[in-house]
């Protein structure tokens, strides 16, 4: 079985995000599935209704809802990595993120 460490294929949140809101979007392969989620730092999220409710729309200050994410205790790649394995091993990865079917089209050919 593969571990989320080496499944992990990349975390793609720009530095900001990650450094102001502790947000780490990522995808993973397992199996030869992709999946992609996002993982919030839990004290985090009152700082993202702020921001919303301050540049997007008041009412998005009163609540908060995204998909494909979970909750980290901490805003680490280690934490990350060892929800995930949990998640893998018990296989709630299935259930918590999307999984990402393969762009089967061709590319264009130069003529």
């Amino acid at each position: 079985m593969e571990t989320a460490s080496e499944s992990i294929l990349g975390i793609l949140s720009n530095q900001m995000n990650t450094i102001l809101l502790k947000i780490f979007d990522f995808y993973l392969e397992i199996s030869g599935k992709t999946y992609c989620g996002s993982a919030f730092y839990i004290h985090s999220i009152p700082g993202i209704m702020t921001r919303q409710g301050k540049f997007e729309h008041p009412a998005y200050g009163r609540y908060f809802w995204a998909s494909n994410f979970i909750l980290l205790q901490e805003p680490t790649v280690a934490c990350l990595v060892e929800a995930i394995e949990h998640m893998i091993s018990d296989g709630s990865h299935e259930l918590a993120f999307l999984e990402v079917q393969p762009d089967d089209s061709e590319e264009p050919k130069a003529t």
